[in-house]
């Protein structure tokens, strides 16, 4: 087997590129129209996609840059000042030209600034419903009583919550309680909470 060096393989190459140009292309046409045909059908199809990603983007940036503008003010009024530092310049150029500041910052209202969208409320927490604060109540009572381990702890955690569960699909179904047993205590438990 012929073992070829950089230097072999350089050699190989450049005698291959003078011969391509004294045939005047002739070897590397071939490959040349193949790769300027794959292109040709390529093209469109990554121009489309390209068309529908950027926009995506540039939304999503814009949308990240207010969220971390608006949670993280300290860091927007750094971000500011570092930006008018870096770019003095420019910014005493314009005021030269005679660009002025319309107004102040501190002049904006909130409530001018909420109409705008800007400043949004926050989302209120979202009340736990009757049949999970059922399951909450029955969990802990079952970690309080020894019927799935010691107290404290439940060994069986996934047969816990499913007795929990059926027992609070009971409650909420009107069943009978039965007359003994864990799930007794939990339904009449859970009765209470409805």
């Amino acid at each position: 087997m012929v073992k070829l060096t950089k230097r072999d393989l350089g050699i190989i190459a450049g005698a291959a590129g003078v011969a391509d140009f004294l045939a005047e292309g002739r070897f590397s046409a071939p490959v040349a129209r193949a790769l300027k045909s794959a292109a040709r059908r390529v093209a469109p199809v990554a121009a489309r996609s390209t068309a529908a990603f950027i926009p995506r983007v540039i939304g999503t940036a814009a949308s990240v840059g207010k969220t971390i503008a608006l949670r993280h003010p300290v860091l927007t009024a750094g971000a500011v000042v570092y930006y008018t530092y870096q770019n003095r310049d420019e910014l005493g150029s314009l005021v030269e030209q005679g660009y002025e500041v319309v107004q102040d910052i501190a002049d904006i209202s909130r409530t001018k600034v909420e109409q705008d969208g800007l400043l949004r409320p926050l989302k209120k927490a979202k009340r736990p419903s009757k049949f999970n604060k059922m399951v909450s109540k029955g969990m802990k009572s079952l970690k309080s009583s020894t019927s799935y381990g010691k107290k404290g702890v439940v060994n069986a955690p996934k047969k816990a919550f499913k007795a929990v569960v059926s027992a609070a699909s009971a409650v909420t179904k009107g069943k009978k309680l039965p007359k003994s047993g864990i799930k007794r205590k939990l339904m009449s438990l859970m009765r209470k909470l409805r």
